[in-house]
């Protein structure tokens, strides 16, 4: 990852001396190819890379969350809103690419948890993260709110999107390990499986209600 950076910055750094020459001598070879179609796939293959590398990363680390012991401290001091907060700033630029209708609505004085602030924000950008996926088009919304359930004394994250839903086949599979229905774009079938473990070790749950082709809800129920 760190040098496809640095060749891309190379390759931005030489194209004017190419394009000079390309335009005194005409086309010319690059790699067995006219430089006339280098100069369009050379940034599309590095962005290609990145891309990939970067998948390649998120699978590791999602299989190494999957064989690591549970955590065992959930004893912290938890701001369900901070943790929110501290999941949305991760994924800003996929909200943004992802959707023109994003917003959130945090409830005031929610009462404190104990867990664990780092596992909590993991299942919130998993959720997030899932819930951008689905989406056909930036017109559809994702929209999360944090609430106080009393009648269950637990604190609630809501997250509901827009996006293609989830069929009744499939909703019963969803949190088993290795079931995936995003294979080809290199889903492992392990966040939402690992998301239920960390709801777990906090004494929680996930909830799904969905409606295919109209979107999905999931509610991150934690006791307070």
């Amino acid at each position: 990852m760190l040098n496809t950076s640095v060749l891309r910055e190379v390759w931005e750094n030489v194209v004017p001396i190419l394009e000079e020459y390309y335009e005194r001598n005409g086309d010319f070879t690059v790699a067995g190819g006219p430089y006339s179609r280098m100069r369009e796939e050379v940034p599309q293959m590095l962005s290609g890379v990145k891309e990939g590398s970067e998948r390649i990363k998120r699978i590791v680390q999602e299989l190494r969350d999957f064989a690591r012991e549970p955590s065992r401290d959930v004893s912290q001091k938890v701001n369900i809103n901070a943790v929110v907060d501290s999941a949305l700033v991760l994924l800003a630029n996929l909200l943004k690419k992802s959707t023109n209708r994003f917003s959130v609505t945090l409830a005031p004085d929610l009462p404190a948890l104990r867990g664990n602030m780092q596992r909590l924000e993991q299942v919130v950008i998993n959720v997030v993260h899932n819930a951008c996926q689905s989406l056909p088009d930036t017109d559809r919304g994702v929209f999360l709110t944090t609430l106080h359930d009393r009648t269950e004394n637990a604190v609630v994250v809501e997250v509901r999107d827009e996006g293609v839903g989830i069929t009744d086949d499939v909703l019963p599979h969803i949190m088993d390990p290795f079931f995936t229905t995003k294979r080809d774009i290199g889903g492992t079938g392990l966040g939402l499986s690992i998301s239920s473990t960390i709801m777990r070790e906090h004494g929680g749950r996930l909830e799904f209600a969905s409606m295919p082709g109209e979107g999905t809800t999931v509610r991150l129920i934690l006791p307070v």
